[in-house]
């Protein structure tokens, strides 16, 4: 709401200065109080420059030229992707199995030197299909100790589990030559960590279903 002096509350308590040596008034001092519907008008942003306007834009074209490539090539990408997709269809799992849990790693006695190992699970049905592995858990050991790893909550269809363990991220792999039963721990055999194969990415599909390239009605 614009400001109103009129509606504005004048004190009563109004001086005028008075200098004998001009003969005039030189200061009039009033208090006044604003009312609590009062809200300062909103200045607007002073004009810029046509040259700024220009730079902007000089600006703005050249990221647009910069990236236009790069779009071009994701949008070819999504179309590659999208064709093949309907030419293969989607890949659909018999029997899924759900991500592995963090699996649960207990330092005990042992002959190692001090370590840190980090571990993940995952999880086998029936046919011996692995399911993606589980996050990545670590356990610092010290000297004259080793660890003991055991996978909980197995999912229903689950039968299995596989190990995989290193000493550091990158080194991972499989640690049991036979797939460990449900609810058997393991534990680093004397011998030491094995080098294997590295975690999978899950199921592969055992077959593809074709997708309709037409609007089914009713």
């Amino acid at each position: 709401m614009p400001f109103r002096p009129r509606e504005c509350c004048w004190s009563s308590t109004d001086h005028n200065r008075w200098d004998p040596a001009r003969g005039r008034i030189t200061a009039v001092m009033a208090n006044f109080s604003l009312p609590d519907w009062y809200v300062p008008p909103v200045e607007p942003p002073p004009p810029r420059h046509p040259e700024f306007d220009i730079a902007d834009a000089a600006r703005e074209q050249q990221l647009n030229d910069r990236y236009l490539g790069k779009w071009r090539a994701y949008t070819d990408l999504a179309k590659w992707a999208s064709s093949m997709l309907m030419q293969t269809g989607v890949g659909v799992v018999s029997d899924p199995v759900a991500v592995a849990q963090s699996p649960q790693v207990d330092v005990i006695s042992g002959i190692f030197q001090a370590a840190t190992y980090f571990v993940q699970a995952a999880w086998l049905n029936g046919r011996g299909e692995e399911g993606m592995p589980s996050a990545v858990t670590s356990a610092a050991a010290l000297d004259q100790n080793s660890v003991l790893v055991a996978a909980n909550n197995p999912p229903a269809n689950a039968t299995a589990w596989n190990i995989y363990a290193g000493t550091s991220i990158d080194s991972i792999t499989l640690q049991n030559p036979v797939p460990l039963s449900a609810g058997q721990p393991w534990s680093l055999p004397t011998s030491g960590l094995v080098s294997g194969r590295g975690p999978g990415t899950g199921q592969a599909p055992n077959y593809y279903r074709m997708l309709p390239r037409y609007l089914q009605r009713g």
